[in-house]
């Protein structure tokens, strides 16, 4: 986790882009006189800094030539975030010491990914290395330790469950995480998105005679990429999260290249607790998550698992799953981008139609979900899926969704909204997106349907009843 400063005069983008970095893991300090930021970089220390450019008082030119000035502050990494995006102004910030320049609007995974990665740059040529799993995977960091011959502890922290690694030499010697150990502990980490890694070196590690041999890094690395590949053929066989399954013959004989897939345990588990989701299987952690998976996929292809025909399905507006689809078909095997503005009535309906198109929200989620703003990272497929989500204040109008750019997005409005407000609201959007197939509105309000219509009659097919 990174403290990072943001320093906006709109205390709306900084509510804003608090809740990004927080819902990315890091803390963060909210600035808005940017003629304080000098005295409080003297008393808070800060890894990194997104700072606007044009500001009253002091703007961002000014200010980020006083912290190139200040002995406490030249190395500072420093992300300018501006709507001026000629190219004169980009030259202009990285020549004044600009670690790295961004335009408005921006997608706030990217944002979030360059500032981490300037943080982790800082962390390089230090005894220690430490910084965030999106930016520096599990995998890149063995590749790393395999090449330079490292020695020392890798530990891992990722929501509520924390790993361990000792690397002797480039080698695995053991591993932790969860109930797993070894390298099934290893896997399970290389499976992780997000979360924070601290790697301590050390000139030599204590080896006690129980100890197993060490074992190659790289050779690790290629058997769990089979299993990725396995997996990867048998993709379209695994459930959705909250389908049932039911265990209904031996498990099959099968050839040796599935050593150590859990079978056995997959099988035991279903028949000991029918009718189990496939979220519940996987929160067992019977196995590392891709092996769990195969398993599973494998027990289905073969006939010894079946999914139920009867379980509930979550209870989704019809059309959204068009709407989905027609999305997702369009920006092909990348990152998904969403922008939900959503009132107290829409809160309760997003976990469902998220998870009728397998986005699927934990309690994590939904505990970030109620603060009311916030970034969502969710799997998604090969890929993953970023929901930037915002409760609307009927009070003020919601302009910051300017900042970032998005794939599509979605009102899930159950509250009444004056006309003019709406009608501002859908032109922004419209002008947003460019074109209308990614706009989704729902609303299960009769009167904000028909308010709808008379603002913006070509969405009513849009609307759901």
């Amino acid at each position: 986790m990174a403290r990072i400063l943001i320093v906006d005069d709109d205390p709306t983008i900084l509510r804003l882009l608090d809740g990004v970095f927080r819902a990315a893991g890091h803390d963060s300090l909210t600035v808005s006189d940017s003629t304080t930021v000098m005295d409080l970089l003297r008393r808070e220390p800060v890894e990194a800094m997104v700072l606007d450019i044009i500001m009253p008082k002091v703007d961002g030119w000014e200010l980020l030539k006083q912290l190139r000035t200040d002995v406490e502050t030249r190395d500072l990494p420093v992300v300018l975030l501006s709507t001026l995006n000629d190219v004169s102004h980009k030259v202009r910030g990285i020549r004044d010491g600009a670690s790295d320049y961004l335009v408005k609007p921006c997608e706030p995974a990217e944002l979030i990914a360059r500032v981490e990665r300037l943080i982790e740059r800082r962390y390089r040529d230090t005894a220690d290395l430490q910084g965030q799993l999106d930016v520096y995977s599990i995998e890149e960091l063995c590749q790393g330790f395999e090449q330079y011959s490292k020695t020392g502890f890798l530990r891992i922290s990722s929501g509520r469950i924390s790993g361990t690694c000792v690397i002797d030499k480039g080698c695995l010697v053991s591993a932790a995480y969860g109930r797993l150990n070894g390298f099934l502990a290893l896997e399970a980490m290389l499976d992780l998105k997000n979360g924070v890694f601290h790697f301590q070196n050390r000139e030599s590690i204590p080896l006690y005679e129980n100890e197993p041999t060490p074992q190659i890094l790289s050779s690790l690395l290629m058997n769990a990429a089979w299993i990725k590949d396995e997996l990867h053929i048998r993709k379209n066989l695994l459930p959705q999260a909250r389908a049932r399954l039911r265990f209904v013959s031996a498990v099959p004989e099968l050839s040796d290249k599935f050593q150590d897939v859990p079978f056995e345990e997959v099988g035991n588990f279903l028949a000991e607790n029918p009718g189990s989701s496939f979220d519940q299987l996987m929160e067992q952690m019977l196995s590392a998550p891709n092996r769990v998976r195969l398993a599973l996929a494998v027990l289905i292809e073969y006939g010894a698992v079946q999914i139920s025909e009867n379980h509930a399905e979550p209870d989704t507006p019809r059309g959204f799953a068009e709407f989905f689809g027609e999305l997702t078909g369009g920006i092909g095997s990348g990152n998904l981008h969403l922008y939900a503005l959503i009132d107290e009535g829409g809160k309760k309906q997003l976990p469902s139609m998220l998870a009728s198109v397998s986005l699927n929200l934990g309690d994590k989620e939904l505990a970030r979900l109620e603060q009311g703003t916030g970034l969502l990272q969710l799997p998604f497929g090969d890929s993953e899926a970023f929901l930037l989500f915002e409760t609307l204040d009927p009070r003020s109008y919601p302009h910051q969704h300017k900042q970032f750019s998005f794939s599509g997005c979605l009102f899930l409005l159950e509250q009444r909204i004056p006309r003019p407000k709406l009608y501002k609201l859908i032109a922004d959007f419209r002008a947003l997106l460019g074109k209308m197939s990614h706009l989704y509105v729902y609303t299960g309000n009769e009167q904000v349907r028909k308010d709808l219509s008379e603002v913006a009659p070509d969405l009513v097919l849009g609307i759901e009843p």
